[in-house]
């Protein structure tokens, strides 16, 4: 069985790519993409402090420090069209997501579990998201979370 042998050097790759940078670091970016920009004006710094910390330890291993994800498996949040519609965006993190999803005029086919965080933590993670990674800005609240999660998950399919 050859394919023992070969395993580890098709995963470690991977492994390789996933987490362990310093936030400030960034693969082939700008420098300090993953900062919350300017536009956060209004928004509640510890609002955006608490997104940055979810972000880190939830998101961050398959989007990666500077939100670029990883080519071919999973999608960018810098610079995403995915972020244009608010709702699609709270569902995916409320319900997960699964299928084929196309972002930035590339095709990804993968699955992201529903987050396991309460209403508020969503909100946060998203506005950091929203602020962050060349985004354009904008905010999430934990009521439009919630008016996502009991619409359903059938809301949008």
């Amino acid at each position: 069985m050859h394919w023992r042998a070969i395993f580890p050097f098709l995963v470690f790759p991977v492994l390789l790519g996933c987490g362990g940078e310093k936030p400030e670091q960034s693969r082939g970016g700008e420098q300090g993409t993953n900062v919350a920009s300017p536009v956060a004006a209004g928004v509640p710094a510890t609002m955006l402090q608490r997104g940055k910390q979810i972000y880190e330890s939830y998101c961050r291993t398959c989007h990666q420090a500077n939100g670029q994800g990883i080519p071919g498996m999973y999608p960018p949040l810098a610079k995403s069209d995915f972020l244009q519609d608010k709702r699609r965006v709270i569902h995916a993190l409320v319900f997960g997501l699964s299928g084929p999803i196309t972002v930035n005029g590339k095709q990804f086919n993968g699955v992201m579990p529903p987050a396991p965080y309460n209403d508020e933590d969503l909100a946060a993670v998203l506005t950091y998201v929203y602020n962050s990674f060349g985004n354009p800005g904008g905010s999430v609240t934990p009521e439009e979370v919630a008016a996502v999660r009991k619409a359903g998950k059938q809301a949008l399919q």
